[in-house]
């Protein structure tokens, strides 16, 4: 009885600890944040598909919500970084993913894009693979929230600048710029492959697919 009692004394120490350790990781923070400001915004992050790696896009309603995940985004960008900032377990193992990888934090008018790439092609599977399995989690929890409506009412012409501006079918022809495309940059986007002339143009087409994609 005294040996079982240890035990369970034990379990939840370490059980204890663990919830601690992950209450001071400033990464577990960051993404907690990040996660606070989109529940409240109703507005789910995106895992897109690139022909290199992924992107993790982030966005709020508004400049300020924007401005709030840039912060958070950068506290998260100096966990990964920073060798000499603790982290919980778990984190640790994806810093030490990260380090595997090229990447970076695009920031946006709302919110930020982390963007992860890879020369080799078994780590772009598995980042892949990864998108598509965090898309999934996220449409399962979507129908208990009523998001969907509200994207396609905004980019109406509240502004000049929403109207539709694109220039190609992102299939031969670049949607941003009109000119014809490079078959190795693309993202994934409205369900489909839409191919660009180059980095730049698709960075600008994730930022405001509305604006250039039908």
């Amino acid at each position: 009885m005294r040996r079982i009692v240890q035990w369970v004394a034990l379990v939840m120490t370490l059980s204890a600890l663990c919830a601690q350790e992950a209450m001071k990781c400033p990464s577990c923070t960051a993404r907690a944040e990040i996660g606070k400001i989109l529940a409240s915004a109703k507005q789910p992050a995106d895992w897109v598909k690139i022909h290199n790696g992924i992107m993790w896009v982030v966005q709020g309603r508004n400049e300020d919500e924007g401005k709030a995940i840039q912060k958070q985004m950068d506290e998260l960008a100096k966990a990964m970084r920073d060798e000499n900032v603790t982290l919980c377990s778990e984190c640790q193992m994806q810093r030490s993913v990260m380090r595997s990888l090229d990447w970076e934090i695009v920031k946006t008018k709302r919110g930020g894009i982390l963007v992860a790439t890879s020369t080799d092609a078994t780590m772009v599977t598995m980042l892949h693979q990864f998108a598509d399995e965090q898309q999934r989690m996220q449409s399962q929890a979507a129908p208990a929230v009523p998001a969907q409506p509200t994207p396609q009412v905004e980019p109406a012409s509240q502004d000049g600048t929403k109207e539709f501006a694109g220039k190609g079918d992102g299939i031969n022809t670049c949607p941003v710029s009109g000119e014809p495309v490079n078959k190795n940059i693309w993202a994934e986007i409205k369900g489909r492959k839409v191919y660009f002339c180059c980095a730049s143009c698709r960075s600008k087409a994730l930022k405001d697919p509305e604006k250039y994609i039908r």
